[in-house]
């Protein structure tokens, strides 16, 4: 596969996807993204894509850790594709989320 320049995207975590760890089931992490399919993938999806290591990871803590969650298990609001990165599923936020908002 084609390689593409360095981008990231979020996905389920990988406490969930990968261990099912149900305190993981809304959380999200950053994944690279390495190649021009999984990068078609995540746009035909619906997912986030960040040009920038530091964008993936403010916007994953928001995700994560929306202004309602207390406490430390994740709870972000929208929902997850069924398209993969790396086994992971591609996370979908909510459209126009005034707290997720990128700034």
């Amino acid at each position: 596969m084609k390689p593409v320049k360095m981008q990231w995207t979020l996905v389920q975590h990988s406490g969930c996807g990968y261990g099912s760890d149900v305190r993981f089931a809304r959380a999200v992490q950053m994944e690279l993204i390495t190649t021009t399919a999984e990068f078609n993938r995540v746009q035909k999806a619906g997912g986030l894509l960040f040009d920038e290591y530091d964008a993936a990871s403010h916007r994953e803590e928001l995700e994560n850790y929306p202004p309602e969650v207390k406490g430390l298990v994740p709870r972000c609001r929208g929902r997850f594709a069924r398209a993969k990165i790396n086994g992971l599923k591609i996370y979908v936020p909510l459209a126009h989320d005034p707290h997720t908002s990128p700034a």
